[in-house]
């Protein structure tokens, strides 16, 4: 599985109309954002969209018919101006009883840990958070964690991310954690195999209720057609 990340730096104090223009690109050209996320901390006006695909093959067919389709590229033209710049990363979903992202509107925060590995040991983290999965899944049933490798960017890079319905729960959910035996355990075998980590805190964007701005042309619901999957 494929996980790309679209980020996007809105212009300062533009970031609800590029959430609103997403909607309606969602809505018309059913634009597959599985995931649409906005800063709680980091750079202000930060928006990223998530897409998943069964490949990179799939990925790029998917990209070059939404770049096709003629009501995006209207919708493209509007959203340009308010973007001062944007990046794309590409993810590995590291398959931990791995099911497709399903919206919660109880989750409304998004934790991300990423890690840079030391030089060789990607893959040594990679097994550990594994494992770690599995017992914290025991330990916190509703952790519902996601464990990301690098398909782009800087080499062995491991990201984690959990959900949770406040930064204050994930924060006592830390707490609780790290009290914990086993997890202190789990923790210093972790240390040696990192180089560097970061975190970052995302709010979750639920379209429902957003405003979306009128449409200057036809708003007829148009279906991007994947590679050998009927129209929904």
């Amino acid at each position: 599985m494929i996980l790309s990340r679209e980020v996007m730096q809105a212009r300062f104090g533009q970031g609800d109309q590029v959430i609103a223009l997403l909607a309606k690109i969602q809505e018309e050209v059913h634009y597959p954002f599985v995931r649409v996320l906005t800063d709680a901390a980091g750079p202000s006006f930060t928006v990223i969209g998530e897409i998943e695909a069964p490949d990179i093959g799939e990925w790029e067919h998917l990209m070059r018919a939404i770049f096709s389709d003629a009501n995006f590229k209207r919708d493209f033209q509007r959203i340009a101006p308010l973007i001062v710049s944007g990046r794309r990363e590409l993810f590995n979903v590291v398959d931990v009883d791995y099911v497709p992202y399903k919206a919660d509107p109880k989750r409304v925060i998004v934790v991300r840990n990423v890690f840079q590995a030391k030089c060789g040991r990607g893959d040594d983290l990679v097994a550990l958070f594994r494992d770690s999965f599995f017992r914290m899944s025991v330990l916190v049933p509703d952790l519902a964690p996601r464990l990301l490798t690098d398909a782009s960017g800087p080499f062995f890079t491991v990201a984690t991310e959990q959900e949770a319905p406040s930064i204050a729960a994930w924060q006592d959910w830390q707490r609780r954690m790290f009290s914990i035996p086993e997890f202190q355990g789990w923790f210093a075998k972790m240390v040696p195999l990192v180089d560097h980590g970061s975190r970052e805190f995302y709010n979750v964007v639920n379209f429902e209720g957003v405003r979306k701005p009128a449409a200057g042309a036809s708003t007829q619901r148009r279906t991007v057609k994947r590679r050998g999957r009927p129209e929904r």
